[in-house]
């Protein structure tokens, strides 16, 4: 059980963080070539997604791998239930990558923005 579920989160971070990472090269391209061939663009972007997309899935898998690993082992230490320490550090990634994609979407700086609402 806790293999599949290691398998699964690892998956899903490598995913969005490789997406993250397309996306933002494609919109440093998109506005370094603005106002200029559209269909450049489209060639561009989607050679980056291929240069990103391939490498860093390869990259990001290997190095998730042995990060889940190390996770898992810690976790065991500190808690009974593998799962639980997993899903902690599941919890905390998803959370910086939500923190970057708003800012990278939105320009929203999330830990700034809610601590001005505490205030």
């Amino acid at each position: 059980m806790s293999n599949k579920l290691s398998k699964l989160l690892i998956t899903i971070i490598t995913l969005l963080t490789v997406s993250l990472v397309a996306t933002y090269l494609n919109t440093k391209i998109d506005s370094f070539y603005k106002g200029h061939n559209k269909f450049l663009n489209v060639w561009l972007g989607m050679l980056v997604i291929v240069c990103v997309y391939y490498p860093m899935t390869i990259f990001l898998d290997q190095y998730f791998l042995s990060v889940s690993r190390k996770l898992v082992n810690k976790s065991k230490k500190i808690s009974t239930n593998n799962v639980f320490g997993m899903l902690i550090g599941f919890s905390i990634s998803i959370l910086v990558l939500y923190m970057a994609y708003a800012y990278l979407w939105y320009g929203i700086n999330v830990p700034v923005h809610y601590w001005g609402k505490l205030k």
